[in-house]
């Protein structure tokens, strides 16, 4: 992706799906063996699934705070941008259909090194562009996908209650 001008939101999810989907989907498969609970092919196809949106999830959170990060989170603002990272924000951006504003963050990027200028004129982009919420509303879904999952497996509702927690985390998280 880094030497890809432009790059799909699906090709993106892809992509994710494929790295931290696979790695927490992964993660979660191993620890429902461990626990030993009885994993018809049901029960195993709801499980990795949750851990792919956990993933996902996780991933397009981290995107988030790579652009609009701040002290709380480690990650100073616009870092991702600096590093022209191909982030969901910059993706949506670089998509957007307001074609001024998507050429205008294409020019900027393909400059060999961004100055805090670049940076900051690439949020602005963002800004206008409603980036920040569309990257948001994208991390919803999965959040919704997760908790229809999680709807589905058959534990008492204490227990689901934890598993929802998780998301609700990963979707506020700050850091």
């Amino acid at each position: 992706f880094e030497k890809e001008k432009i790059i799909s939101e699906e090709k993106y999810l892809k992509m994710i799906s494929l790295k931290t989907g696979a790695l927490i989907e992964c993660s979660v498969i191993l620890g429902a063996i461990a626990s030993k609970v009885n994993l018809d092919e049901k029960l195993y196809k709801q499980v990795s699934l949750f851990g792919k949106n956990i993933g996902l999830l996780f991933q397009i959170r981290d995107d988030l705070l790579g652009v609009w990060g701040t002290d709380k989170t480690g990650k100073p603002v616009g870092a991702d941008i600096k590093r022209k990272k191909k982030s969901l924000p910059i993706i949506l951006a670089l998509n957007s259909s307001n074609m001024l504003a998507s050429k205008k963050v294409q020019k900027i990027l393909s400059k060999k090194n961004l100055n805090q200028t670049d940076v900051n004129n690439v949020m602005d982009i963002m800004d206008e562009l409603n980036i920040k919420e569309k990257s948001e509303q994208i991390s919803k879904k999965y959040q919704n996908n997760i908790e229809d999952i999680i709807n589905k497996f058959p534990m008492e509702k204490d227990r689901k209650n934890i598993f929802n927690e998780i998301s609700e985390f990963l979707i506020n998280r700050e850091n």
